[in-house]
């Protein structure tokens, strides 16, 4: 807590604006399967469907991809740009 007349951190200041206190937003992959644990099944799973998805992610996108991805970008900052609803 800090003291009364002290200078708030930038990080007390961002949490204000943003009203949340952290953002997670890291993706890591899972561990190697261990064998000789009881999910081993699942843990294979796991791991294959990650490296499946790392795959896929290194894929270069069609034109017609990058529009719909740039029209739904268009879509959500006009979304944004509308007036809030009025508190009472």
């Amino acid at each position: 807590m800090p003291q009364i007349g002290a200078s708030e951190t930038a990080s007390n200041q961002l949490r204000a604006v943003t009203g949340r206190r952290f953002k997670h937003t890291k993706q890591k992959a899972p561990k190697i399967p261990d064998k000789y644990r009881d999910d081993y099944e699942t843990q294979k799973k796991k791991a294959a469907k990650a490296a499946e998805l790392k795959k896929d992610g290194a894929k270069l996108r069609t034109l017609e991809q990058i529009k719909k991805l740039r029209a739904v970008k268009e879509r959500k900052k006009k979304k944004n740009a509308r007036p809030s609803r009025k508190m009472k």
